[in-house]
């Protein structure tokens, strides 16, 4: 509530019944004021002295100072009763939902051998390999991503991070210069995105590989990395880039990707295996990815309780003072306390 301490809507109906309170039993108590007061004037009367006096006329002229006496007992009242709101402790109580998003651990092996240069797919397999890649990472939120690349040899190109606009760099770099061995070492690429993964204490953790195919490089067995995959809990999803060949090989000018150890591979790491022959199926692919891949998200209740029983303490505090402020006076009769 935005209201000052010191407003008198603090007392009105309509705030009082918005309040929850803590000991709304104390309110009997309000029921035993005027008994108290009832006492206290018995025990005043009994004990007062009289002083009986002469008189020519038949009474002492009334003043106002009888009615002024009473601002006392009033104040008197109202500091009691501000006391016993105090003392069964108005509350307000707000809930809100809260949701906790978990991320997952993902790493993004791409294949960059010289094969990855063919223009079957737009630009080129790389560059729509980069692009996509690019575009999935923006679909993700509270995820730690990381990258490896490969060829001939693999290497660690990023730590898992959140830091996506660090990813966009590093994936804007990569290139077929990167690194000098040549072929494709599927096993060696595992093994490097095995290796990110294999201390994360995320629950789920993702490998994507992206490659055109063939395991022509690497002293490791793809599928002896993908059984070690299984072993530490990370799923592998594969993309296999590029035309499949069919029959003869008669366009001399593509590389033609051979998709089977890909299948092999997620089908040991229990992932999916995709298959990518142009720029719309490369994007379905990922999109398939990111929806199986969905972010653990907690959803909880958080309720915020407001106590305002100082608001009621303060008002008990000004009407005490004022009733020992006109106990003092010519307001009070001190002779009757």
């Amino acid at each position: 509530m935005g209201k000052n301490w010191f407003s008198l809507e603090w007392f009105s109906w309509s705030t009082l019944t918005s309040f929850d309170w803590s000991k709304p039993y104390l309110f009997y108590l309000l029921f035993a004021l005027p008994v108290v007061f009832f006492v206290r004037i018995l025990i005043q009367r009994r004990s007062r002295q009289v002083l009986k006096l002469v008189s020519f006329k038949n009474k002492f002229p009334v003043g106002l100072t009888p009615f002024f006496r009473l601002i006392a007992p009033i104040f008197s009242t109202l500091a009691l009763v501000s006391t016993i709101i105090a003392l069964a402790r108005p509350q307000l109580s707000s809930i809100s939902q809260n949701q906790l998003a978990k991320g997952i651990d993902i790493v993004l092996a791409i294949d960059i051998s010289e094969s990855m240069l063919n223009n079957d797919i737009l630009p080129n397999r790389l560059e729509a390999a980069k692009k996509i890649s690019k575009d999935f990472i923006k679909t993700r939120n509270n995820d730690r991503i990381g990258l490896v690349v490969f060829a001939g040899d693999a290497f660690s190109l990023s730590p898992i991070t959140t830091d996506y606009e660090a990813l966009y760099d590093y994936i804007d770099q990569i290139n077929t210069k990167m690194i000098a061995a040549t072929g494709t070492a599927l096993g060696s690429a595992l093994a490097t995105v095995i290796n990110k993964l294999k201390d994360s204490d995320s629950p789920t953790k993702i490998a994507i590989l992206i490659s055109d195919g063939e395991n022509t490089a690497g002293q490791l067995d793809p599928l002896a990395a993908a059984q070690l995959s299984k072993v530490y809990g990370v799923k592998v999803y594969t993309i296999a880039m590029g035309k499949v060949a069919l029959g003869s090989k008669k366009d001399t000018s593509i590389n033609f990707s051979d998709f089977k150890t890909l299948s092999e591979i997620a089908k040991t790491a229990s992932g999916i295996s995709y298959t990518a022959k142009n720029s719309n199926e490369l994007k379905v692919a990922f999109n398939k990815i990111n929806n199986n891949e969905k972010i653990n998200i907690e959803q909880g209740q958080i309720k915020e309780i407001l106590d305002y029983y100082h608001v009621y303490l303060r008002w008990a505090i000004l009407f005490y003072l004022l009733t020992f402020a006109t106990k003092i006076t010519f307001l009070g009769n001190i002779l009757e306390d």
